[in-house]
């Protein structure tokens, strides 16, 4: 049996999209420039903290504490980005 994938089929075919530009880093395997451009993509369409906290609309409206939480789901988040292929 299939390992779970933790994407859905839209966000796999992102990552998927993402493939031809993360392959022009992997010569110097430096991706340095290569995160920053496939978080911002990932995350603006799957906002942290609508997965987090779907009960709050903005962002802006969280408290201290959810921010937090956010901040600390978000750092998984990535790291699980980065290792995703």
């Amino acid at each position: 049996m299939a390992p779970h994938k933790w994407t859905t089929p839209e966000q796999e075919a992102l990552l998927l999209s993402m493939m031809p530009e993360y392959r022009k880093y992997m010569p110097s395997k430096n991706y340095s420039e290569f995160w920053p451009k496939i978080n911002h993509k990932f995350f603006a369409q799957w906002p942290v903290h609508k997965h987090v906290f779907p009960e709050v609309a903005n962002e802006e409206d969280l408290n201290d504490k959810q921010n937090e939480d956010v901040k600390k789901a978000m750092k998984q988040q990535k790291q699980v980005c980065t290792h995703w292929h």
